[in-house]
C-alpha cells in the first residue's frame, strides 16, 4: 500500500519548467472549483430544419464533422449561445473536449461547455481536462454508448499547479498546435501538388 508522501509525490508532473520545480506538488482540487460545466439545452425539433433559418444546433456529431447542419428558428436563452473559442464536450461516446470555430450557435442537450472560474486558465483546462476526460471515459462501465455527467466532471478530483504554471504549461502546448496546424497544411499542399502532377504526368481517360 503507498504512503500518503509516496501519493504526493505522484502528483508532481516528471517534466517540469526550471523556474516551477522547487514549487511542490500540485494541489488536488475537485475539477467544479476551477471550471463550470454547462450542459446543452433540449431545444424542441418543431424549430428545426436544414435551409439555415435561425442559428445552427450544436449536436455531439457536429463536435467532429460539418456534413449535416441542423438549424433552429424557435426562441432561446442567450446563455445556450456558444461562439468561436468555446471548449466544448460530446457527452456521449467521446468525451473529447474540442475548440469551438464555426461561428455563432446554439448549445444541444448531450454537448457540454466548459468555462474557466476566476484564477484559471481556459487554456489549460483545455488541455488539463483532456487527460481527465480521457481517464473518466476510460473507467466508464462498457456499455454501448458511454454517457458523461455535468456531476461526474465537476466532482472528479484533479492536480492542478498555480495559475503562473497554468499559463506556462497552456502556451508551450498551444504554441505546438500552432506548429501542428502549420505542418498540416503544407502536407496538405504537398497532397494537391502531388494529385495535380498526377493528372498532368498520366492520361485521364481509359483507351
Amino acid at each position: 500500500m503507498r504512503s500518503k508522501s509516496d501519493k504526493k509525490k505522484s502528483l508532481v508532473p516528471r517534466l517540469r519548467f526550471p523556474e516551477f520545480r522547487e514549487a511542490g506538488a500540485w494541489e488536488v482540487k475537485k475539477l467544479g472549483a476551477v471550471l463550470t460545466f454547462q450542459t446543452g439545452f433540449p431545444f424542441s425539433s418543431k424549430y428545426f430544419n436544414e435551409i439555415g433559418d435561425g442559428l445552427r444546433l450544436i449536436r455531439n456529431a457536429d463536435l467532429k464533422s460539418s456534413d449535416r447542419m441542423i438549424f433552429y428558428s424557435g426562441p432561446y436563452e442567450q446563455t445556450f449561445i456558444v461562439n468561436n473559442g468555446d471548449i466544448l464536450v460530446g457527452m456521449d461516446g467521446d468525451f473529447s473536449p474540442s475548440i469551438w470555430g464555426h461561428g455563432k450557435a446554439l448549445l444541444n442537450q448531450r454537448v457540454g461547455r466548459v468555462s474557466a472560474k476566476d484564477g484559471s486558465s481556459l487554456t489549460f483546462l483545455h488541455f488539463s481536462v483532456s487527460v481527465a476526460l480521457k481517464l473518466i471515459e476510460q473507467r466508464t462501465a462498457q456499455t454501448t454508448v458511454k454517457h458523461l455527467s455535468h456531476t461526474t466532471v465537476e466532482k472528479t478530483k484533479w492536480p492542478i499547479p498555480i495559475f503562473h504554471e497554468q499559463q506556462k504549461i497552456a502556451h508551450c502546448l498551444s504554441s505546438l498546435d500552432e506548429v501542428i496546424g502549420l505542418e498540416s497544411h503544407k502536407l496538405d499542399a504537398l497532397k494537391n501538388l502531388k494529385k495535380g502532377l498526377m493528372q498532368q504526368l498520366f492520361p485521364q481517360e481509359v483507351a
